[in-house]
């Protein structure tokens, strides 16, 4: 994603590199929380995030349309990032609710 953002619109490298560190934290936060005994993610927040094939896919249909990623890419960081951050918030009042019973 980042090699085609260079390529076709260099000024938005560095939103390019946001929305990674959004996606890179996801993962991280995905592997490690993983241990502890959390209720599942929300539902519809698996959808949303798009997986890489469609951040992929939703990138070069940006590129179909316009050479100037700064905003799309910017609108589709902040996105991720609440979604995100709205399934953390669920996973750590579920261990939380878990915490206070025992």
């Amino acid at each position: 994603m980042v090699r085609v953002v260079a390529a076709v619109d260099r000024p938005a490298m560095p939103i390019a590199f946001g929305l990674l560190c959004v996606v890179a934290y996801h993962h991280y936060d995905t592997v490690y929380a993983g241990g502890t005994p959390v209720a599942a993610r929300p539902a519809g927040s698996t959808g949303s995030a798009w997986g890489w094939d469609g951040r992929l896919i939703m990138v070069a249909g940006i590129v179909l349309f316009t050479a100037r990623l700064r905003a799309p890419l910017a609108i589709a960081a902040v996105l991720l990032a609440v979604v995100f951050v709205a399934e953390e918030r669920h996973r750590l009042a579920a261990w939380l609710a878990t915490q206070r019973r025992s």
